[in-house]
């Protein structure tokens, strides 16, 4: 992800604007079915992880009230010209 440094920047910026320690975002996270504990939180905000999965990024997107489709582009999971009026996003494992 050739702009994953950005993606990771605005996370953390809305992260804290939204006042979330990190333990606060893994038990929201938990609690949308997605394990991420707080450490790797941190780890991902220190951008020592650099790697992100749609499920997870959509996860932030919801919790910090982000377009989860500008964040797909930014995250390379979609294209740049990609326009979208509406997303639904489908669990398959349910």
């Amino acid at each position: 992800m050739k702009d994953f440094n950005l993606l990771i920047d605005l996370l953390t910026e809305a992260r804290k604007k939204k006042k979330y320690s990190l333990r606060q975002v893994e038990r929201i996270l938990k609690h949308k079915g997605v394990k991420y504990t707080f450490t790797a939180i941190k780890k991902l905000e220190d951008k020592k992880i650099s790697t992100i999965s749609p499920l997870l990024l959509k996860a932030f997107a919801e919790m910090y009230n982000l377009d989860s489709v500008e964040l797909f582009k930014i995250a390379g999971f979609l294209d740049k010209e990609f326009i979208l009026t509406k997303a639904e996003f489908v669990d398959f494992q349910k």
